[in-house]
């Protein structure tokens, strides 16, 4: 349901809809642990976070996921930067971020190691490691390393 919120805030055609979408996905995914997950969105949720934020809506939750959204669009430009990456054609199978979280169990990481690395929270691990097992049809992590591998996905 938050999920639905968050696009129908970008789909809204006036402001005061867009804040009020996203006041509720905002409110939804505080009280579940998921305010991370709406930052696959991207850049264009920031415009509709900065005015939630300016009219005191949720705004601890608002201003967490404008710093996420912005630390990752500079990251993204740091990879960019001098050379275009080399993808598997398989690598669509999974998302930018779970190939990341792939990576760093195939380095070893725990859970919260990952989510420390990746500057989110624990139970935002613990779902990308459960949309990796089901995408790969792995029972384990070492199972989804082996055919990560197997696959050219690291």
């Amino acid at each position: 349901m938050p999920h639905l919120r968050v696009c129908q805030a970008l789909l809204a055609d006036a402001a005061d809809r867009a804040v009020g979408f996203l006041a509720e996905a905002l409110a939804t995914g505080k009280k579940i642990g998921i305010i991370r997950d709406f930052a696959d969105e991207g850049m264009a949720l920031v415009p509709i976070l900065k005015e939630a934020i300016s009219r005191g809506i949720e705004p601890e939750s608002a201003a967490e996921l404008l710093t996420i959204i912005e630390a990752e669009e500079q990251q993204k430009k740091k990879r960019i930067v001098g050379k275009a990456p080399q993808l598997s054609p398989l690598s669509s199978l999974l998302s930018e971020r779970e190939l990341e979280v792939l990576k760093l169990m195939a380095a070893g990481f725990s859970n919260l190691e990952i989510s420390t690395k990746l500057i989110v929270g624990l139970n935002t691990t613990k779902t990308h490691v459960r949309h990796i097992l089901e995408k790969l049809n792995a029972r384990s992590r070492a199972q989804a390393i082996s055919l990560g591998k197997e696959l050219k996905l690291l």
